[in-house]
């Protein structure tokens, strides 16, 4: 089975997370403890002196998603060119940019308005940067020029992958770790490294290097997870 794609006009970005990344949006419309969970996982010490925002976090999971599938794009309404101007494509590289560890980009999106705006960090400080961009009536569609996933070349198949998994990138992969994080039930055992290999390796189809699962572990996952000998409840 393919993975999913926008029709001819496009998706909402509330119809986009729904098919990109659909465990985010049930845990976004759950809340409760596990959204809690992954709330205070992505902040880290933030979640201490911020308080969490379920949009903001179910958005970034949105954003995620869309930087692994460059065969999608996200367009929108710049009024400020004039209620003529034709649809403005945000560059593949930008949505990269927006979802790099060290952000130089901004890309914030907001679900319920369909709107979009890309920031650049600390214009006062750089004042020849160009000015921000807002986006009204977004749509996720086709890039240009780009194959749809189901048309494109067929890669030589990897040994794991029986049926069509998620596109593997260091960034996807840290995202699904979030939530399995925010996921995982209060009362069972954490789940110890070969655990998250095997669960990881059988979400993405392949096979994934225990330096880095040994790595994202030491990055997100709650101490509780990280400590040796039998796995007991926190």
């Amino acid at each position: 089975m393919p993975e999913p794609c926008p029709p001819p006009e496009g998706w909402t970005l509330r119809q986009a997370a729904e098919a990109l990344c659909p465990e985010a949006v049930t845990l976004h419309h759950d809340g409760g403890d596990s959204l809690a969970a992954a709330l205070r996982s992505e902040m880290g010490s933030w979640a201490d002196l911020l308080p969490p925002s379920p949009d903001l976090w179910l958005a970034d999971r949105l954003l995620a998603a869309l930087a692994a599938r460059p065969d999608l794009a996200l367009t929108g309404r710049d009024f400020a060119q004039g209620v003529s101007a034709p649809r403005f494509t945000v560059p593949a590289d930008v949505v990269q940019l927006a979802t790099a560890p060290q952000r130089r980009i901004y890309l914030d999106l907001e679900l319920a308005a369909d709107a979009a705006r890309i920031l650049y960090r600390f214009p006062e400080a750089a004042p020849d940067l160009p000015p921000d961009v807002e986006l009204a009536a977004v749509r996720v569609v086709a890039a240009p020029n780009a194959p749809r996933r189901a048309e494109a070349s067929t890669p030589a198949p990897e040994p794991m992958a029986s049926s069509p998994r998620p596109t593997f990138t260091r960034e996807h992969a840290r995202a699904w770790y979030r939530l399995r994080i925010g996921g995982w039930p209060k009362h069972t055992p954490p789940p110890s490294e070969n655990d998250d290999r095997a669960a990881t390796e059988a979400h993405y189809g392949r096979t994934v290097a225990r330096s880095f699962i040994r790595e994202i572990r030491r990055e997100l996952a709650p101490p509780h997870w990280r400590k040796s000998g039998p796995r007991k409840l926190k």
